[in-house]
């Protein structure tokens, strides 16, 4: 159930970043392909979120893939804000912009431990 609830959350949480992110092309923003890879990160994970009841090791590893797929987006943005953190932070929209990033860094270790585990139902 734990694993449902992270792999759902940090599905919707990156997808919703991402899709926000995305819509800025209609004014003319420009988009990066790792956009759109880590965007179908955030389908994959939400792929493993469904799986988490029925075939728990699976769904560990898909969920790891999908993990996987988001950080090629999520990591150059967590260098980036790591060594240039802006000055405009507020602290109304800090957890929207940093709950996403948070929740890959929990799902990423929790799926990856889970995918690891051989020999025992988990």
């Amino acid at each position: 159930m734990l694993a449902l609830l992270l792999y759902a959350l940090t599905a919707i949480a990156t997808g919703v970043q991402l899709w926000y992110l995305l819509s800025w092309a209609i004014w003319g923003a420009p988009t990066s392909p790792l956009q759109y890879v880590a965007l179908f990160g955030s389908v994959v994970l939400l792929v493993a979120a469904v799986f988490a009841r029925w075939k728990p090791r699976i769904a560990a590893i898909v969920a790891c893939t999908g993990a996987f797929l988001l950080w090629f987006f999520y990591g150059p943005a967590l260098y980036t804000l790591w060594h240039n953190p802006p000055l405009s932070f507020r602290f109304d929209t800090t957890p929207v912009v940093l709950l996403p990033m948070a929740l890959l860094i929990v799902v990423t270790g929790y799926a990856g431990a889970r995918a690891l585990r051989t020999g025992r139902k988990i």
